[in-house]
């Protein structure tokens, strides 16, 4: 937020103290829900949506498990 408004460090204090709140409880390994090719699939069909996420995370899924290899 601090790209678009002022924010003190007392406010930013606030925030970071903050308990999480609507924290879905589900399975969070996505290999329990998309294969590797449904992944890459996904990316492909979608070149914005990655191109933000590698500028965001620095990585995409896909990236990061052949990284992991």
């Amino acid at each position: 937020m601090s790209n678009f408004v002022t924010i003190t460090s007392e406010q930013e204090a606030t925030v970071r103290a903050m308990q999480p709140s609507n924290t879905g409880d589900y399975d969070r390994n996505l290999s329990q829900w998309f294969s590797h090719d449904d992944l890459r699939r996904v990316y492909k069909n979608n070149p914005v949506w990655a191109d933000i996420e590698r500028q965001v995370y620095g990585n995409t899924l896909i990236n990061a498990e052949a990284n992991a290899a």
